[in-house]
């Protein structure tokens, strides 16, 4: 994982509540990821698909190696930005 560009789920899966137990990292999530479900409209019968945002529950940090939560889910922070600050 690099750069603050992929970052990582460690809470069970949104859709199948599966958690990633043998990955240290989790999940891998990139920004405006989303899942895909679809339900059935019970007025028309027709089959809607329902998006929902992953968002990310850690990160890696790139000085020491460690895994790190994440502040705000919901503000993507491109690290290498920071340090460029």
């Amino acid at each position: 994982m690099g750069k603050g560009y992929i970052k990582c789920l460690k809470t069970p899966h949104p859709l199948t509540k599966q958690t990633a137990e043998r990955s240290k990292y989790g999940y891998l999530v990139v920004e405006n990821m989303q899942l895909g479900q679809d339900e059935i409209d019970e007025d028309t019968g027709e089959i809607v698909t329902l998006a929902i945002a992953v968002l990310p529950t850690h990160y890696k940090d790139e000085g020491s190696g460690g895994v790190r939560q994440v502040e705000n889910a919901q503000s993507w922070v491109y690290h290498d930005e920071e340090k460029a600050r």
